[in-house]
């Protein structure tokens, strides 16, 4: 009896998870018949829609063999030690390779973890198949063999028989299995039905209702309705469901559904629901989340400015022009450079002015910056002498971005970015590093790799309009070759990588984080940034 209860259908469920970190990340892989295959058993059909390969036993082992994996790429593959289809713990003692055989005896499914080169997960694959129950003399049998297909599929329900008798073929299998002495004398139709020990009749209506009611278990759709989840706000349009996320939430294992299971949704997740008409539709997940304090109604800890040392002085040596020694100076701003109010924020390009007993000197200019990381320098000598005792407080330049951090967590794939601002464009007198403002979005990657990028970067003046920049992956449109802030320590990825990180910029002045400088006498010589000035950005969100 207990060979008979492992015969009587199988299917496996597929579920792709990406989590490759680099350009080494394999696309789901195109499968064709024969190109994954297991010894003692068929794949009787792919559907690369659902993700689904259909498998049936072609022979009662209590095992089966590995074949031919070669389609779900990957430098190696091995048994998962538990259950968990986001995160699984590799058996490492367990590579899966052709001729490792499975023992079935325990279980009715198994997970297998395809890694690349580095041991880094690309996808996890769960093998599942229902083994065939044997009937009962009983309804509560019947009923209790359900349940325990139930409790290791998830959340199921059984038609009424009514429903699935749709041939005479069917009843005849039915009836053809409760015979013990067609049982024996034909093994081949034993195998591929459900089959009976004792030739009774009551045990023969038994065979036929279980053959039919287990056939009958499936996976009861969730209802669209039941896609909540706190703090989030949810949107269908069509076939696609999109979740307005808290930034606080993890994207890669939101629960989805009331029974808490996680789903990565940092890429579209296809679900089968229940629409409000009862209909079984097949829907597109997307989650994504805006930035803290992208309204711009106060200054936020998300962003890193230059604007909080501007406007506090700090002592700098200052290196006297021809004379060649140096004195001690104070250095500071008028004020800061980055103004929040009325739901707006404005940036200014500004001057710093070197203060010493009897005279002015070591002007400096610097536009104002805004961006998703954070900022070290604590005062206007820290900012302008950057820690350079060549460059102090003379005309020399200061790069002050050795204090900038770029980057805050982030998971999402947004397609671009909206923002309404206004541009006050100043000439500057330096040709070799013309005045423009700047606004970009990078989506970077565990490795520093751009995922996409779309940047605004004006010369001339703007009045105030709405933009919206399409985000390109696999492309960084111009980024890493133009010299921004933020961006040379960044290298082109192919677009497939997971997204780890994201950096924003906003700049009055797209190349003043060096700051030129001079005597009372060539103060508009090195200029990068021209004073006064200005960006104003009212709105900025991200699409998807």
């Amino acid at each position: 009896m207990k060979n008979l209860m492992k015969l009587a259908f199988a299917f496996l469920v597929l579920l792709f998870v990406a989590c490759s970190e680099d350009s080494s990340s394999v696309a789901k892989p195109s499968l064709e018949a024969g190109s994954v295959a297991f010894t003692g058993w068929v794949v009787d059909s792919l559907d690369e829609k659902s993700n689904t390969i259909f498998v049936s036993p072609s022979k009662g082992d209590e095992s089966i063999v590995v074949e031919n994996l070669d389609a779900l790429g990957g430098a190696s593959i091995y048994l998962a030690a538990n259950a968990d289809m986001v995160d699984p713990d590799i058996d490492w003692d367990s590579p899966v390779e052709k001729g490792l055989e499975i023992s079935l005896a325990d279980t009715n499914s198994f997970s297998i973890v395809v890694l690349d080169e580095q041991n880094r997960t690309i996808a996890v694959w769960l093998v599942k198949y229902l083994k065939p129950e044997t009937p009962s003399s009983s309804s509560d049998k019947s009923s209790s063999s359900v349940a325990s297909s139930s409790s290791e599929t998830g959340k199921v329900e059984s038609s009424s028989s009514d429903e699935k008798k749709s041939s005479s073929s069917e009843k005849s299998s039915s009836s053809e299995a409760s015979s013990s002495s067609e049982l024996e004398s034909s093994s081949s139709e034993i195998e591929s039905s459900s089959s009976v020990e004792e030739s009774s009749s009551s045990e023969a209506e038994s065979s036929s209702s279980v053959e039919e009611s287990s056939s009958s278990v499936e996976i009861v759709p969730t209802k669209v309705s039941e896609i909540s989840i706190p703090g989030a706000k949810v949107t269908v349009e069509g076939a696609k469901i999109f979740i307005d996320a808290p930034y606080e939430l993890d994207l890669t294992k939101l629960p989805l559904v009331a029974d808490g299971k996680p789903f990565d949704v940092t890429r579209p997740v296809e679900m089968e629901l229940e629409n409000e008409e009862g209909e079984i539709v097949t829907y597109s997940v997307v989650a994504g989340t805006q930035l803290p304090g992208s309204d711009f109604s106060a200054r936020n800890d998300f962003w890193g400015t230059t604007s909080d040392a501007m406007a506090i002085s700090g002592s700098g040596s200052y290196k006297v022009p021809v004379l060649g020694f140096t004195v001690d100076v104070s250095m500071k701003s008028d004020s800061a450079n980055a103004y929040f109010r009325d739901g707006k924020m404005t940036l200014i390009t500004q001057t710093v002015i070197g203060h010493s007993t009897g005279f002015d000197g070591g002007w400096k200019m610097a536009g104002g910056f805004y961006f998703a990381g954070s900022y070290s320098g604590v005062d206007g000598a820290s900012l302008y002498q950057a820690d350079n005792s060549d460059a102090g407080a003379d005309n020399r330049a200061a790069d002050f971005s050795q204090y900038m951090t770029h980057g805050k967590p982030f998971t999402a794939r947004p397609t671009g970015f909206e923002i309404t601002y206004s541009y006050d464009h100043k000439d500057n007198t330096n040709d070799t590093y013309p005045q423009s403002c700047l606004i970009y979005v990078a989506l970077v990657s565990a490795d520093n790799k751009v995922v996409a990028a779309g940047y605004i970067n004006d010369s001339g003046s703007v009045e105030s309009e709405t933009k919206n920049v399409v985000l390109t992956y696999g492309n960084d449109a111009g980024l890493l070759s133009a010299g921004f802030v933020g961006t040379t320590d960044l290298k082109q990825g192919s677009g497939d990588e997971d997204v780890a990180s994201i950096r924003v910029m906003f700049a009055s002045s797209t190349l003043a984080y060096v700051a030129d400088g001079g005597s009372s006498s060539q103060m508009k010589k090195h200029f990068r940034g021209a004073e006064g000035a200005k960006l104003i950005v009212d709105d900025f969100k991200l699409l998807y």
